[in-house]
């Protein structure tokens, strides 16, 4: 069976190496993972809660000066 243009062009276009975090399947399963918890967070006992607030503080500190974000090998940031 050949390829299709689509197929030729869908595979060069993973090759370049440049996919949006936001486009990567990691980044789905985060989005899905952040809305659940956004969902049921008055769910959480208060120990809980507070170690969610810390770490987000943390992540906070982490990015200022890195606009907002990390990024990986192979991988490019997407902006919001």
């Amino acid at each position: 069976m050949d390829w299709t243009k689509e197929q030729e062009d869908r595979l060069q276009f993973l090759e370049k190496g440049d996919v949006l975090f936001k486009d990567t399947a990691l980044a789905v399963s985060l989005k899905q993972k952040a809305n659940v918890v956004k969902s049921n967070v008055n769910e959480l006992p208060d120990e809980e809660a507070a170690d969610l607030l810390h770490a987000l503080q943390q992540r906070s500190n982490d990015n200022e000066g890195n606009e907002g974000g990390r990024t990986g090998a192979g991988i490019a940031q997407s902006s919001k």
